[in-house]
């Protein structure tokens, strides 16, 4: 590819990097919870690389990238087929195949073997993703909030798309419908300050899958974007690190800052990648967004066993590394069976 096609972009390079964009996001998601769950730190023995610590401590922004590429996603496959039972028969199938492949295990020992087991109607609420909702648990609360969204899509792609095809319409309801989200989670926040607790985590990041449904349309019409776009998607991103690094913003304004990350580094990794123009890092990121899902399941069940052995007293980033190999090959391996399973189910 000449060097002067890598800078002709458009929304569709969006599409074409999928996996790759996954990849990135999960493995950002995954250090991350090194430092997040396990307390570890990268530039231990080196403090001037104390940076490296703070761009992988935002790696939570990772789940703006998946929420944000999962509602471009569904607009594609929409268009497939915008029949609701296959939609629905299709994102529950893809979904619960890794949960139940990669959890249940180490969910019947939590509810029936472990010394605070807590029975079968936890046992339930955990393999129906209830549990999140119920009780605040954040083991897998992604896997939880992306279902509800997968429910809540086929309304949204119908309030946001008519067949009169207003884009000033379509823009305006897309608003309309973050400003909603926006309100109900203040409005439960200053209500029912607990629930609001337990939930903000997902409850926050409705907006970003909203905007994702809209812009759907568009990286599916391959929108071209003006050279210049890159640099203005490198200048927001880098911005939007120095603010939040600098501690000028908290809380709930925080959470929804996440939203300003989520879609410049979502158009800055095919961005990248493109000028880049390196087949081996695409196929290694390639290769891990296609098991992200089964990753994601994978190291926090993992996490979660480590923490119960002897060697999490004396917690090591080779620990970690470790870890991170074992989750790879347990998610590789579940998804050649997910796969075969989809085929047989679908």
């Amino acid at each position: 590819m000449k060097i002067k096609e890598r800078f002709n972009f458009n929304l569709n390079d969006i599409s074409v990097y999928k996996n790759e964009i996954y990849g990135t996001a999960i493995i950002w998601i995954m250090l991350f919870h090194a430092i997040d769950i396990l307390g570890l730190s990268y530039s231990k023995s080196f403090p001037s690389l104390s940076i490296i610590d703070n761009l992988i401590g935002y790696g939570n922004m990772g789940v703006e990238v998946f929420l944000l590429y999962s509602g471009i996603c569904l607009y594609f496959s929409f268009q497939k087929s915008n029949d609701l039972f296959t939609f629905l028969k299709k994102r529950v199938v893809r979904l619960f195949l890794p949960v139940i492949f990669i959890e249940t295990a180490y969910w019947v020992y939590i509810c029936f073997l472990s010394p605070d087991a807590d029975g079968w109607a936890a046992f339930f609420e955990r393999e129906l993703l209830l549990r999140f909702w119920l009780t605040g648990d954040q083991q897998i609360y992604f896997v939880s909030l992306i279902f509800v969204c997968y429910l809540f899509y086929p309304y949204i792609h119908s309030i946001l798309f008519t067949a009169s095809d207003n884009k000033k319409r379509t823009g305006l309801m897309c608003i309309v419908l973050m400003a909603l989200a926006v309100f109900i989670a203040v409005l439960i926040m200053n209500g029912q300050s607990e629930l609001y607790s337990r939930i903000e985590i997902a409850l926050t990041r409705f907006p970003i899958f909203i905007f994702g449904c809209y812009l759907g349309k568009a990286v599916y019409e391959r929108k071209a974007l003006p050279k210049w776009s890159f640099w203005i998607v490198l200048i927001v991103a880098i911005s939007q690190f120095l603010i939040l690094d600098m501690g000028a913003i908290d809380g709930i304004l925080k959470r929804y800052f996440y939203f300003i990350g989520g879609v410049s580094i979502t158009m800055l990794i095919p961005m990248l990648l493109k000028i880049i123009s390196c087949k081996p890092l695409n196929k290694f990121l390639g290769f891990m967004g296609n098991i992200s899902l089964n990753l994601y399941l994978a190291h926090i069940m993992i996490i979660r066993v480590y923490r119960y052995t002897s060697w999490s007293e004396d917690c090591r980033l080779l620990h970690y590394l470790v870890i991170l190999i074992i989750s790879v090959i347990l998610s590789f391996v579940i998804e050649i069976a997910v796969k075969k399973l989809r085929k047989l189910i679908l």
